[in-house]
């Protein structure tokens, strides 16, 4: 069975902050809005302006940290003596995972406006999960998509590039892992091979245009400037990227199903969060780190070394000291519950079967040792 949940309504617009009046005012006359504190200093004023101008009632709740259970029920407790009846996510990944999870627990509608292209989770139902001091737990489904996210692609565009880069690389491990998944699955379903079809198209996007996006800054264009000349061509494929980031992999993950999703670069990143100096990283920027993992297990040296050059263009960190994990070169006992975790994982066992820890430990050198030999070449 294939069951596909996405956005009931994906919207997609300069300024589509202000429909989030309207859009709830459909599902209900009072809203929980969550938000984290960077992005909402960008929007919370329009946020705000638009809530009230379709006469919905809202209050406030700041999520800082990570999204897990203590998190959630922290804002969850509060909320149920309330009149609630929408939930809105404003910020980037774990602000959105927390509200969909706070969502849930109150059985309410939601709807979510990224502030960040780093993560794409406006575009899944997928909740993922962490201890309160960052170790990956799980990742999770809510039982109803967002009634409706709304992408702003210049908003998304004028984050740092560090959070662009990080969305980017997620997004790509997305392609590489379903496209591995599916090529042991014998009958793929119709929704999978479109999966697949789409994989293809992101890695080829965004090995073309990331870089450009990336050049062209996170600076907006100037007010009434238009998209003219060779800047503003650059805006635009920053804005296409940035939303393409968001939006792809959720696509993709919703059309390749379960049995499309087990692979070893994720596996390696939940992995990695278990050290403490892995905290400082981005998740996409550990993800890179396992897709380089799992073109080394995979016997791809070509892909290995062409993704680790493509990392080093684009600005993203891709060897273990500079991802803060440093601890895996010089502790054995850090390194062997590492590898002990990521070999234990569904995912990296259907991906490679009967991997062991020495197998997945000679992937992590070679992957590593591709990022710094770039350094070098740098």
């Amino acid at each position: 069975m294939v069951g596909i949940l996405s956005p009931g309504r994906y919207v997609s617009e300069p300024g589509a902050v202000r429909r989030v009046g309207l859009e709830t005012a459909t599902l209900g006359r009072s809203a929980l809005v969550v938000h984290g504190a960077v992005g909402y200093r960008l929007v919370g004023d329009e946020v705000r302006g638009a809530l009230e101008a379709a006469g919905v009632r809202y209050s406030e709740v700041e999520h800082s940290g990570y999204c897990g259970t203590e998190s959630v029920e922290r804002h969850v407790g509060p909320a149920r003596g309330q009149d609630h009846e929408v939930v809105i996510g404003v910020g980037g990944g774990r602000v959105l995972d927390v509200s969909k999870a706070i969502a849930e627990a109150l059985d309410l509608p939601f709807i979510l406006l990224p502030t960040s292209p780093a993560t794409c989770s406006a575009a899944t139902t997928i909740v993922v999960d962490y201890t309160p001091d960052g170790a990956h737990v799980g990742g999770r489904p809510v039982q109803r998509p967002a009634a409706a996210s709304l992408i702003d692609p210049e908003l998304l565009a004028s984050a740092p590039d560090r959070l662009l880069v990080s969305g980017i690389v997620d997004a790509l491990a997305k392609a590489v892992e379903v496209r591995s998944a599916t090529s042991r699955i014998d009958r793929p379903a119709p929704s999978t091979i479109a999966a697949f079809a789409l994989c293809d198209a992101l890695e080829e996007m965004l090995f073309a245009d990331a870089a450009k996006a990336v050049v062209a800054g996170p600076a907006p264009l100037a007010s009434g400037s238009g998209h003219r000349g060779e800047y503003g061509a650059a805006r635009e494929v920053r804005e296409c990227v940035a939303e393409a980031s968001v939006l792809w992999p959720g696509l993709i993950g919703t059309l390749a199903g379960e049995q499309a999703r087990l692979a070893a670069a994720h596996s390696v990143h939940n992995a990695l969060t278990i050290l403490s100096g892995s905290h400082a990283s981005l998740h996409g920027e550990l993800v890179g780190f396992g897709i380089l993992v799992q073109h080394a297990l995979a016997g791809n040296d070509d892909a290995l070394e062409r993704t680790a050059a493509w990392f080093a263009t684009i600005g993203c960190p891709a060897d273990l000291g500079a991802l803060g994990c440093g601890e895996y070169l010089t502790s054995s006992e850090a390194r062997d519950r590492v590898l002990r975790r990521a070999c234990d994982s569904v995912p990296m066992s259907a991906a490679f079967p009967g991997i062991e820890p020495g197998d997945l430990a000679e992937a992590m050198a070679r992957a590593n040792e591709a990022s710094l030999g770039q350094l070098r070449v740098a």
